[in-house]
């Protein structure tokens, strides 16, 4: 039975399980990142014609908020499919839907600038143009310690490792390292979900693959049941 690292959330750990579960892998619960929610302001919000969301979990805490129905035609512009749909589900009128951050700072145009609010956590990987302001609407924490659990499932050898994030990355090996874990993965699959990610991982990993396509969860799922010799 082929053994999984999952290092998300324990949410989305949760849910990237039950899709996992019809496959015959053992699946090793490894979540390295929480989430807090942050009050969200209605009344910066309100002074802003256009947002800008680059995770997901963000995209779900907006769509959540009750605005009045006038607020509703907010232009929203993104990354992520999934967010997308997020928030135009919730009655938002998606403007562009980027596959990465990069691609959305090129896309924004100049002019909506100073009408734009960066509804963010506080952890980013690219600030926005300036005058764009900044909202902090939920707060990320990566882990720094293992469990004791952690350590045994680890120390028996994982056959692939899902990472999703360059902090997510980088995470993982700073406790792997401090728990003298890594020589045990030197062999382990890793499935990363960009170039960015890959190339971190290959200064500590020999097997790394990435789909050179805009990769998500999807992407990454069908990279490993490849992987692993099944079918999706």
């Amino acid at each position: 039975m082929k053994s999984v690292l999952l290092t998300r959330s324990a949410d989305e750990n949760r849910l990237l399980a039950a899709q996992l579960n019809k496959y015959s892998f053992n699946l090793v619960h490894c979540p390295l990142i929480e989430y807090k929610d942050l009050p969200l302001d209605n009344s910066i919000l309100n002074n802003y014609s256009h947002f800008i969301v680059t995770s997901k979990y963000a995209a779900k805490l907006i769509a959540a908020k009750t605005y009045k129905d006038a607020d509703k035609v907010k232009n929203i512009w993104t990354v992520g499919k999934k967010a997308a749909a997020i928030l135009a589900e919730a009655g938002f009128m998606v403007k562009y839907v980027a596959s990465n951050v990069e691609e959305l700072v090129r896309n924004l145009p100049a002019e909506i600038y100073s009408q734009s609010v960066y509804l963010s956590s506080n952890e980013i990987t690219l600030p926005m143009p300036m005058p764009i302001k900044r909202q902090i609407i939920y707060e990320v924490f990566y882990r720094h310690s293992l469990t004791s659990e952690d350590v045994i499932a680890i120390n028996q050898g994982l056959d692939h490792i899902l990472l999703y994030s360059i902090n997510n990355t980088q995470t993982l090996i700073e406790l792997l390292i401090k728990y003298k874990l890594l020589a045990k993965l030197k062999k382990a699959k890793i499935i990363a979900i960009s170039l960015k990610v890959a190339n971190i991982a290959k200064q500590y990993f020999v097997d790394v693959i990435y789909s050179e396509q805009s990769c998500t969860q999807t992407q990454m799922i069908k990279l490993l049941l490849k992987s692993a010799g099944f079918k999706d």
